[in-house]
């Protein structure tokens, strides 16, 4: 397959948003422990190797609006995608500007960790880069556009095909 296989799953509100209280009920809840179970759990019926949100989603869940420690002097770092290391479960984070403050290269979703990847642009700066390589993220440059998502995709595609990434 010269592509990455992808299922879209969100729980929405019946108005569509994808945040609310509703998610609080004893309904979200349950919904939300059925969808684990299918994508993650001890005997997943989706046998992925990662799962992808957006920059917002993942300040949300996981960064929680920290800055990146950036070093604006930092050596100039070598051109291109950096993968960091190979592993069975990946968390891709669509990041286009680089601004996302990580503090480790792994993140636990209940009981399933990943190596984080970041999908950046041509925006993302080389202090970014830097900071990125510093904490052994991967990232991976997806063209000059942050709303390129056939550009997100073929750049995770091209490192999956190089066998950068399992």
């Amino acid at each position: 397959m010269n592509r990455p296989y992808i299922f879209c799953h969100m729980m929405t509100s019946l108005d569509g948003k994808i945040m609310g209280s509703y998610m609080e009920t004893p309904e979200g809840a349950a919904a939300g422990d059925v969808f684990y179970n299918l994508s993650f759990g001890k005997n997943p019926y989706y046998k992925h190797q990662g799962w992808l949100s957006g920059r917002i989603t993942t300040d949300d869940n996981f960064t929680f609006y920290e800055k990146p420690d950036l070093d604006e002097n930092a050596a100039k770092v070598p051109e291109g995608d950096y993968i960091a290391k190979k592993t069975d479960m990946y968390y891709v984070s669509i990041d286009p500007s680089g601004r996302l403050g990580w503090k480790s290269s792994t993140l636990t979703y209940i009981d399933t960790t990943a190596h984080v990847i970041e999908v950046l642009t041509e925006k993302a700066t080389n202090a970014y880069k830097a900071f990125l390589r510093r904490l052994s993220i991967s990232y991976i440059i997806a063209g000059s556009k942050s709303d390129g998502w056939r550009q997100y995709m073929a750049a995770l595609s091209r490192e999956k095909c190089k066998g950068e990434l399992r």
